[in-house]
């Protein structure tokens, strides 16, 4: 009889410690993650920071902390990450009372993109390894990864073209005489623009601006619509990739630059679309637009001869060149580029297509083409 009173006794402490574990394992119980505070490259890696923090004496012998992130970041190639329409990265930690953890995860930026975790799923096996215990943690973090720059040797061809058409656009070239204000330095500034007088009355440091560089503007086209049922991404990614490295080229020359998109942002839902501009803030504009550009073969997008055509009027004017990258090669999106150019402007038809096709170009006056290779992944 004293013996089965024992017994119950220990099973009754049992179940009570574990219901009070229970109640306790998540009070003052603090876990995040966090991403980098600066924007990453696409190709180049970035690091996650991961925080447990257990305030309290009673200790944590297994919690399992898991968390949603996307393809793109790469952390599907560790085995403690799983696979499906997103993967979740899971890591097992054995937290002590009043402990602080806290891991630096270095990852590698498989492709550019707007990165966000907005929630960290804590999992804590019970006291006796036999009950488990959830809670969800809301978190509000994000990585802005930026397109690939193109390096600048294969990029010489169309930039040679581009800087061949703003000189008959403008009938000049750059005249660094010939004055035409002041702007804010950009890290791709060569010291000899930089206005000493000017800089130490603003208190930071500023270049001179010419006519050529200040007058002239460049409307670029971006079309990432698939023209068939197959998903050309390594197409569209890769003009997305041109379309920063040369618009970033031109706005490193003073020249600025719009950029205009059947893309669409995954924040707003809207089309891709950044105003005239130039200078470092139009840089960061553009890279950051041009990472959150979603790629997604439900979407429906507008045509970019539509788009083309919706900017005809505006864009009919002296002094701006029209840069299209597109792998569409249709008629009439050629006449229409013929008829804008016809009106005065003059345009660089960029035409990305993988590297078994061939195609010669538009045939229309004013309009100049350079074909861009891309070969296929995988």
């Amino acid at each position: 009889m004293k013996l089965l009173f024992v017994l119950l006794l220990v099973f009754g402490a049992a179940a009570l410690a574990e219901k009070l574990y229970g109640i306790l394992w998540s009070r003052r119980l603090c876990a995040a993650v966090s991403f980098q505070p600066e924007p990453a490259v696409e190709g180049e890696t970035a690091v996650l920071l991961e925080t447990i923090e257990n305030r309290k004496r009673l200790p944590l012998a297994a919690l399992k902390v898991e968390f949603p992130v996307e393809h793109g970041l790469g952390l599907g190639e560790e085995e403690n990450a799983s696979r499906s329409d997103k993967q979740y990265k899971r890591d097992v930690f054995s937290v002590g009372g009043f402990q602080k953890i806290s891991r630096e995860i270095p990852f590698l930026c498989r492709r550019r993109g707007y990165y966000q975790i907005d929630r960290l799923d804590l999992c804590a096996e019970g006291l006796w390894m036999k009950e488990t215990y959830y809670l969800e943690k809301k978190q509000d973090t994000y990585l802005y990864v930026y397109p690939r720059k193109i390096p600048s040797g294969r990029l010489k061809l169309p930039m040679h073209e581009m800087g061949g058409l703003l000189e008959q656009q403008r009938g000049i070239v750059e005249d660094p005489l010939t004055f035409a204000g002041i702007r804010d330095y950009d890290t791709t500034d060569p010291m000899s623009r930089i206005n000493w007088k000017a800089s130490a009355r603003q208190g930071r440091l500023m270049v001179n601006q010419s006519f050529f560089s200040c007058s002239m503007k460049v409307t670029c086209f971006l079309d990432v619509e698939n023209l068939t049922i197959w998903n050309h991404r390594e197409v569209h990614e890769e003009s997305i990739r041109l379309a920063a490295s040369m618009l970033g080229e031109l706005i490193r020359q003073g020249i600025s630059v719009e950029l205009l998109s059947n893309g669409v942002d995954c924040l707003s839902g809207e089309r891709v679309r950044i105003p005239d501009g130039s200078g470092r803030g139009q840089t960061e504009k553009l890279n950051r637009s041009l990472s959150r550009l979603r790629l997604d073969e439900k979407l429906r997008l507008m045509p970019i001869r539509e788009l083309v055509e919706a900017e005809e009027k505006r864009l009919s004017v002296s002094e701006r060149l029209i840069l299209l990258i597109t792998e569409n090669r249709s008629r009439e999106l050629e006449g229409t580029i013929e008829r804008l150019a016809g009106r005065g402007t003059q345009a660089l038809w960029v035409g990305v297509a993988y590297r078994n096709e061939t195609w010669e170009g538009p045939k229309a006056k004013r309009v100049s083409y350079v074909k861009w290779e891309v070969e296929h992944e995988g």
